[in-house]
């Protein structure tokens, strides 16, 4: 009877080590493919983003989640509640430098992020340096692409790539861009033409009035032009649509920002 209980027990040691030995080892072999299981530090360098959904096959929610794009194309989604210097304003369309600490996707318990194409956490910790945003116009071909749904779009941005086609049936979109930009979305143009005025009450300021910011836009489809003055989170209508400016970026300071700074998100609805 002993005689078996030891042979069972050598058994069960002999599996516990098979087990740990099996598990260090599929960690090694990911270590040297490249497969970084563990968070790790890094330098990355990129563009700022809003970052893109993977699943748009229909209406997309207006929440910006923010990210880089890496300039060899990867996303990670990004976190500053790390950083050991002051916090910096970084804006979308900008790109920037910075170390930090990545947490690959595998680890993340959540899956908030699995809707975004992102390969894990970027945790800024220091050392960012930000690039000037250019803001100088730029030419591109006026060749046209034919979307699935019979429109046509242009080319746009400082890559001169073409205009992302509308989603089949969307009633809603939403789009960024700069004073003097003109993007497209379903079917009507934005074109901001001048910060009317910003009451915003700046962000290290308490104020009895959270204030508000008036923009110039001029709004086109092919059928109807007009110009407005579009005042932040209050619907315009526009035709069959209805036009919000929903976001204006920077953040408001003591400081005046300049007129090539400013950006402005724009939600296009279907009435």
């Amino acid at each position: 009877m002993n005689k078996l209980v030891a042979i069972a027990f050598g058994v069960v040691v002999v599996l516990l080590v098979s087990f740990f030995v099996l598990n260090a080892y599929i960690y090694t072999e990911k270590q040297r493919s490249g497969e970084i299981v563990e968070p790790y530090r890094a330098t990355l360098s990129g563009e700022y983003v809003c970052l893109p959904h993977i699943d748009e096959s229909g209406p997309q929610t207006d929440e910006c989640a923010n990210g880089i794009k890496t300039d060899v194309g990867e996303y990670y989604a990004v976190d500053l509640n790390l950083m050991s210097q002051s916090q910096i304003l970084l804006v979308v369309g900008q790109n920037f430098t910075a170390n930090g600490v990545i947490t690959p996707i595998e680890r993340l318990s959540t899956d908030l992020w699995k809707k975004y194409p992102v390969i894990g956490i970027f945790s800024i910790t220091d050392s960012v340096v930000t690039e000037e945003i250019d803001n100088q116009p730029w030419e591109c071909n006026a060749d046209a692409q034919i979307c699935p749904d019979g429109s046509a779009v242009g080319r746009t941005g400082k890559s001169c790539e073409f205009r992302a086609c509308p989603v089949q049936n969307a009633t809603s979109a939403v789009l960024t861009t700069y004073q003097g930009g003109s993007p497209t979305a379903l079917n009507v143009t934005v074109s901001p033409k001048e910060v009317v005025s910003d009451s915003r009450c700046p962000a290290d300021v308490t104020c009895v009035w959270a204030g508000t910011v008036e923009v110039r836009t001029v709004l086109s489809t092919q059928v109807s032009h007009g110009e407005h003055v579009l005042t932040l989170g209050t619907p315009q209508v526009f035709g069959d649509y209805v036009v919000t400016l929903i976001d204006v970026t920077p953040a408001k300071t003591q400081e005046a920002i300049p007129e090539s700074s400013y950006r402005f998100t724009f939600k296009i609805e279907k009435r």
